[in-house]
Formats: structure tokens, C-alpha cells, sequence
């Protein structure tokens, strides 16, 4: 955003891969060079599409940093390690004045936020993805901040699909994958129409997720994206039939000028229907050699990933419902190792246990097929786990459509997985839980809610239910979502670029 003298940049990644080389930037940027005139850096949270290590180092130093306040610490200290030397926590909903003509405002939600930009008279509220994927008794929530402080929104600008691996990498028997990613990418769009008719602003501005994932079996993920250029129909369809909020898709190079879009992107005349995905060999002929070439790896590496999640099990199952613990039945298929060897994780004699195994047990509920590098970076690293969770590193097999009803696929991924503890850390750091806590009171109320009902039983509640994205037709699906159904030809057409 540029306002006078100040020009502001948010979420900078344009330079390497994310998530363990998973995600690449795509499509492309058309010009960075603008980046080292920036007098100011918004980042919004940590995750490392919005806070990418590599692309801040090519950033100027002499930027003004602003990160919202959240119950965790040290991405402060983190940030200026890179070389930023003036750095600032901002604590949700207090406004930052930028120049007389920009004000900014963080809206936290956990270890996530949004941010709200009030320029030359004109309200800009950037949802990125903070929203628009999580369960609508949550979402009401912000919405209604957004719409008691800004009850007038000039433009909107949000996520339009699912980035993260669910449900593209959990298979089951009888789940058609393809069918299914394109109908949850049609329930994302129906959920960003919903924030849209509750918000009401002048403009919107959708954005797809801007990376591509290069493993072949991965690769047609690529592909599942709901269409910007239908948005704008879907919601006359289904929403407000005579709108005048005009839908902007933007491609990397246009700009709005004076809340006109200006399209200058050299990717309108290569897209088919909004999407680009056709490309992506062409861009990343050499990155997609490097990301499905894998060196063999020996059974030893087994014994030592089994060593490791036994000691990490202690850590990781904090705060998990004793019945939860008590279904846990998973192995762990790596698959850069050519000898058959499983490592199984079971609830067995009061406690979880682990053991390798040279044949696939019978009885499982979930098996994990994964790379070795993955598995060691999610156990040893702090949010090693966001390899799995956000990233596509690991495909989930359910076995046994029982463990469906807890959710056990999720909590078998928690096991591997190195977070830190919100409780826990609250409770070592009492002022700085009080300091996020009272800037946060409907978050705070939510989040206590959730822990007295749930008891670390993530399936009490309806913020985790999932199962049907699973085990059901899409029939099934688009009724238990009150979505529309759209015909096969339309989903067909979708995928082949047709409409």
C-alpha cells in the first residue's frame, strides 16, 4: 500500500520454498524491486508464508516492523535477529498511526490475526487466511469486532480455498479425492460469501492460495481451485442477485489505483479460467526433479525416528483426553526406505508405546506414509508439526472409519508433533497472558469455553468436525454443509478449465 511517503508492505514470501521445500511461490511475482523503497512491514503471524525467513532477509532493514501481541513470546527477538532494528508488538485493536493518512489495526484470534488499514478516508481490512476456513461459531466472532469498529468496509480482501493438507491427503476407502477437494473448495467459496454478506463491503478482493506443490502425486492439487471469475455469479446465485460490490481477482502485477483495478499482469493472457496451474512445469522444471528425488535411506533411520517420537510422546500428549490416548493404533510408513518397516504407536498396558515393526499390523486404525527428513523435522523442531498440518508432508490412510468419530487422524499427527503448550506457557509467563488475555476477551472467553467443555477432547465441540469430508459421498457432504450441489459437468468443466 502506498499513501504519500509511505509505502507498506504485508506477508512478504517471494523468495524460496515454504514447509520443508513443499510450497513454492506460484504464480510468480512479475517485480519485486519495489520492496527496498518500503518504510514499513506488517506480519500479520508467524507461519512461514506470512513470516518466511529467506524473503526477509532480502528486505531493507531500515523498515519499521509491526507483529501483533499474542500469548506466545520470541518472535520479537526473532525478527530482529535478522537485522530489523525497530520492531514493535502490537496488541490487538490498538491503532497504530503510520502518517496523518494510514492508521493500522491487529485483530488477534490465537496465534493468528488479521489486519485493518484506515487510509485517506477508506477502510481496507485484509483478511489474509485468517478466517476463512475455520467454523462459522467461530468466525462470528471476529466478524462482529470487524463490524462494530468499521461498519463501513471499502474493500475486502481474503483467502478463497483450503491451503492447508486436509482433506486432499487423507484417503479412505471409497473417498473419491479429486471429487471431494473440488466440493470443499466450493464450500470455502460458499463460506467466503457468507463473510461477505455479513460484512458488506464496496469491494472484494479474493485471492487464491499463491503456491504450488511439485510431487507428482501432489500435483493435482494444483488444479482444485475454485474459479474467481465464477465468484461473482455464485454469490448473485446463492447470496444477493442484484450486488454492486464488484469481485477483483488480481494477478501478480496489477494494482488498484484510486480503488480502480489496473491490469497490467502478463499472467491474464497465459491463465485458463483463473488458474495457471498448466505452468508450473515450465517454472519449475528443476525444483520439481529436486522435489521427487529422494535418497534411500536405511532401516536404521526407522530405529531412530521410533527413539525419538518415544521420548517427544510425554510432551505431545499434554492436554489430550485420556480416551482420546487410549484409540491411539497408528503406524508410520517412510517412504524413502525401501525395506519394509513400519513404526507403530499404541495405547497398551496404561501408556502409549512404540515399536518397529517388518510387517503392517493387522488392526491399525490410521497409517502415516511420510519421508524421513519430514518425520525428524516435525518431532525435533518447535511448530515442526506445520509440515504436516499446513504443508502436505504426509498422506493419512484411514483404516478403520470407526476412529473418524474422535478425529483420531488429527490426534495421531498432534503425537508427532512439537507445539508449545497455550496453558502452559500462560501459566510461566502470568503478565504476559494477562497483558494478551485482556486485549482479547471475546477470544479468551471462546478459548475458555472450549477448555472446560472439551477436556482436551478436540470432538466436543463442533469447531473440529470433519468426518464427513471423509466417509461421505458428495451428496452427503453438501447437505451436511447446506451448500448447493453442483452437477458433474460443472465440476468436470471447473478442472478442465472449460468455464
Amino acid at each position: 500500500m502506498e499513501s504519500g511517503d509511505l509505502m507498506v508492505l504485508t506477508d512478504p514470501w517471494y523468495f524460496g520454498p515454504a514447509y520443508l521445500d513443499q510450497w513454492h511461490v506460484f504464480p510468480k511475482p512479475v517485480d519485486t524491486s519495489f520492496v527496498q523503497d518500503i518504510t514499513h512491514l506488517i506480519l500479520t503471524h508467524g507461519h512461514e508464508d506470512h513470516l518466511h525467513i529467506e524473503t526477509l532477509k532480502q528486505v531493507n532493514k531500515d523498515v519499521v516492523v509491526y507483529f501483533p501481541y499474542t500469548w506466545k513470546d520470541g518472535t520479537k527477538e526473532l525478527i530482529r535477529s535478522l537485522g530489523f532494528r525497530e520492531v514493535h508488538e502490537v496488541q490487538s485493536l490498538q491503532t497504530v498511526k503510520l502518517s496523518d493518512d494510514m492508521r493500522m489495526t491487529f485483530v488477534v484470534n490465537g496465534l493468528d490475526a488479521f489486519v485493518v488499514y484506515e487510509c485517506e478516508g477508506k477502510v481496507y481490512v485484509n483478511l489474509n487466511d485468517a478466517l476463512n476456513a475455520a467454523h462459522w461459531a467461530f468466525i462470528e466472532i471476529f466478524v462482529g469486532i470487524i463490524k462494530k469498529h468499521w461498519p463501513k468496509v471499502d474493500l475486502l480482501i481474503c483467502g478463497l480455498g483450503g491451503a492447508s493438507y486436509f482433506p486432499n491427503t487423507v484417503h479412505a476407502p471409497g473417498k473419491d479425492d479429486e471429487e471431494i477437494a473440488l466440493l470443499r473448495e466450493q464450500f470455502l467459496a460458499h463460506c467466503f460469501c457468507d463473510l461477505v454478506e455479513e460484512i458488506l463491503p464496496v469491494d472484494v478482493l479474493p485471492f487464491v492460495p499463491g503456491f504450488a506443490l511439485l510431487e507428482e502425486d501432489k500435483q493435482w492439487i494444483n488444479r482444485m481451485k475454485f474459479s474467481r471469475n465464477k465468484l461473482e455469479q455464485y454469490y448473485r446465485d446463492y447470496f444477493d442477485a442484484d450486488t454492486m460490490m464488484r469481485f477483483m481477482g488480481l494477478q501478480p502485477g496489477d494494482y488498484l489505483q484510486d480503488m480502480e483495478w489496473v491490469k497490467t499482469s502478463p499472467y491474464h493472457a497465459l491463465d485458463i479460467d483463473d488458474n495457471l496451474s498448466h505452468l508450473i512445469h515450465d517454472y519449475y522444471a528443476d525444483e520439481i526433479l529436486r522435489c521427487n528425488t529422494h535418497a534411500a535411506q536405511s532401516p536404521e533411520v526407522v530405529t531412530e525416528l521410533r527413539e525419538t517420537l518415544q521420548n517427544i510422546l510425554p510432551i505431545s500428549t499434554v492436554g489430550i483426553a485420556k480416551e482420546l490416548i487410549e484409540q491411539i493404533n497408528f503406524v508410520i510408513q517412510l517412504k524413502d526406505v525401501a525395506e519394509e518397516r513400519y513404526i507403530h504407536c499404541m495405547y497398551q498396558a496404561g501408556k502409549l508405546v512404540t515399536r518397529v515393526l517388518a510387517k503392517m499390523p493387522a488392526n491399525v486404525n490410521i497409517r502415516i506414509r511420510t519421508y524421513s527428513d519430514r518425520l525428524r523435522y516435525a518431532l525435533e523442531t518447535l511448530w515442526g508439526g506445520d509440515v504436516f498440518y499446513i504443508g502436505y508432508g504426509a498422506d493419512i490412510d484411514v483404516l478403520d472409519d470407526a476412529c473418524l468419530e474422535d478425529n483420531i487422524d488429527i490426534v495421531s499427527l498432534r503425537l508427532l508433533s512439537c507445539f508449545p503448550k497455550a496453558s502452559a506457557t500462560m501459566l510461566n509467563q502470568p503478565v504476559r497472558a494477562f497483558k494478551y488475555l485482556s486485549h482479547n476477551p471475546k477470544f479468551a472467553s471462546l478459548a475458555f469455553k472450549q477448555k472446560i467443555v472439551m477436556r482436551g477432547n478436540m470432538n466436543k465441540l463442533p469447531y473440529n468436525e470433519r468426518k464427513h469430508w471423509v466417509n461421505k459421498g458428495k451428496c452427503d457432504v453438501c447437505r451436511l454443509c447446506n451448500i448447493p450441489l453442483m452437477s458433474d459437468d460443472f465440476g468436470e468443466a471447473l478442472v478442465e478449465g472449460k468455464l
